[in-house]
């Protein structure tokens, strides 16, 4: 039950979206997709904005270090 149904959930946000927030493109993009769907799965992202967000979220906590 919970594979079948986990394995529906998909993120709104593409490379495309990445792209837009002024990240380069390249394999970091499948990093920064793999979180994203993680915190989804994770119940902790419900909308395409707040995907958005949190990508702002981890680019900002990356420039960091």
């Amino acid at each position: 039950f919970f594979l079948t149904e986990l394995s529906l959930i998909k993120i709104s946000i593409t490379g495309d979206d990445l792209k837009k927030a002024g990240i380069n493109p390249g394999p970091v993009y499948k990093e920064i997709l793999d979180k994203v769907l993680a915190a989804k799965l994770d119940g902790k992202l419900k909308t395409k904005e707040d995907e958005l967000k949190y990508v702002l979220e981890l680019r900002s906590l990356e420039l960091r270090s």
